[in-house]
């Protein structure tokens, strides 16, 4: 389901209108200078992946177009979740994300997993930077995001969301197969 469709995700430009996250079903970024890098490789990409592509926002796919794109950077977008019920979730005590992650990084200030229990009036961010250099790439991997506190005296859990936060300049970020997780972990 496209983002912005009813139901769906929905991707909103802070920094400006067009910096938005999209829905990839081939998991590559069409930026000039994305690096050749092979598609996301996530379980479920062929279904598509949320794709942040700060370089193609910025270049519209054309080398030396700086500030020519749609949306040039630095940039910064959320793509939020629509409202979920983790009713009977109340008291867990360990409580994770276990999401499909990758990014090629030149200057990422901001790249969280955001969650919510008031239908968006506050959030808890959590960095999904994982300590990459300039102009590296974070290949596709299985990272597990914990989420300490978010459920603390929390006693209705009908309106939850989660948002994906990208704030920076170049390249690109997917992430895809977002799943929560409490108690035990996942095998």
């Amino acid at each position: 389901m496209d983002f912005g469709s009813p139901g769906a995700w929905v991707a909103t430009g802070i920094s400006d209108v067009g910096a938005l996250w999209v829905r990839s079903t081939t998991g590559t970024s069409q930026g000039a200078y994305a690096g050749g890098l092979p598609p996301m490789s996530s379980p479920s990409a062929g279904n598509g992946v949320a794709l942040f592509d700060s370089d193609y926002l910025d270049n519209n796919g054309v080398q030396g177009a700086f500030g020519t794109g749609p949306a040039p950077s630095p940039q910064s977008a959320v793509l939020v979740s629509p409202s979920f019920d983790l009713t009977g979730q109340q008291g867990a005590t360990i409580f994770f994300a276990r999401l499909q992650l990758f990014y090629r990084n030149f200057d990422i200030t901001e790249l969280s997993l955001g969650f919510s229990t008031d239908g968006g009036g506050t959030w808890d961010d959590f960095s999904l930077l994982q300590g990459v250099g300039t102009n590296q790439p974070f290949g596709t991997a299985s990272i597990d995001v914990m989420l300490p506190g978010v459920l603390d005296g929390v006693t209705d859990l009908t309106n939850c969301q989660l948002r994906l936060t990208f704030v920076g300049d170049y390249y690109f970020a997917m992430v895809d197969d977002i799943a929560l997780w409490s108690n035990i972990p996942p095998p």
